[in-house]
């Protein structure tokens, strides 16, 4: 499908630290306050929306290694071994004046075929560590051959996986490695642009390089706009759960009061019971 001129005049490029006070206000903006799953109805003091933006930026910057690692130099570690084996991005577009029109996230995880249960970069990795870590020598130059050869992290861990059963714990045999689609958000005045398809396909992308022949996420029911495109492009049921939680925001009865308080609202990420649908599609 050919783009609209309005996606063909942006620019997309990778999140990084210097952006993520920007992606986390846009995100805010975008996805909690324009929701496609739950309406953009949702009003905030100015109290509550800086608490938003605080907690957006700790979790995509955690999620996405955007934050700057304080910890002093010796305790860094520069080896091999230091470096993660899952790899995370978060992809932004930009319109011609530089200001963030979407964003998208991918990385390498692990998804539990038997529960729905994914595990995000940083769980697959070490779990991932932790299996290497029982095999003996020459188990080991076979899963470095796998990872060298075979296409990066998705063949090492499907290696890894597919070992004598003495030495994978019985769990671990019903996990396959995907790449895992998360935190898709289209400013409003782009959408129905094509600008999430081109997200998608950007993320879609990072696959081969990571050796993975997969690609999952995992949407609201509810979130039928959402439902729609993720069909169109390819991307079927593979899991459904019913009795799955989402967060919804909360906002303070208090209302522009609220805003004056120094005092966070506690409530303002609360859990509702929803249904989650995790769908995948192969990329190769």
């Amino acid at each position: 499908m050919a783009l609209s001129p309005q996606v063909e005049a942006l620019e997309f490029d990778a999140a990084d630290a210097k952006s993520l006070d920007e992606v986390a206000s846009f995100f805010v903006e975008s996805f909690w306050l324009a929701s496609t799953t739950f309406g953009d109805s949702v009003k905030l003091s100015a109290g509550e929306r800086s608490q938003l933006v605080k907690k957006v930026t700790e979790d995509l910057g955690t999620r996405y290694r955007l934050l700057p690692d304080k910890r002093p130099a010796t305790l860094r570690g520069n080896t091999r071994e230091s470096q993660p084996l899952f790899w995370t991005r978060l992809i932004l577009a930009r319109d011609p004046d530089g200001k963030i029109v979407g964003c998208a996230g991918i990385e390498a995880s692990l998804f539990d075929t038997k529960t729905g249960a994914v595990l995000r970069c940083d769980q697959a990795d070490r779990l991932v560590r932790a299996e290497l870590e029982t095999m003996n020598e020459v188990e080991n130059e076979g899963a470095a051959e796998a990872y060298r050869d075979g296409g990066g992290i998705g063949a090492l861990t499907s290696y890894v996986l597919k070992q004598k059963e003495e030495l994978v714990a019985p769990y671990l045999r019903t996990y396959e490695p995907y790449a895992l689609l998360a935190n898709l958000a289209v400013s409003p005045s782009f959408r129905r642009t094509g600008l999430g398809r081109e997200l998608c396909a950007f993320c879609e992308s990072g696959c081969e390089m990571w050796g993975m022949s997969d690609i999952l996420l995992q949407v609201e029911e509810a979130n039928g706009a959402a439902s729609k495109l993720y069909s169109a492009l390819g991307f079927e049921q593979i899991y459904r759960a019913d009795d799955a939680m989402s967060l919804r925001l909360s906002p303070s009865e208090k209302g522009f009061m609220g805003s004056l308080l120094p005092i966070e609202n506690e409530e303002l990420l609360r859990e509702e019971p929803t249904t989650l649908v995790t769908m995948a599609k192969r990329v190769d």
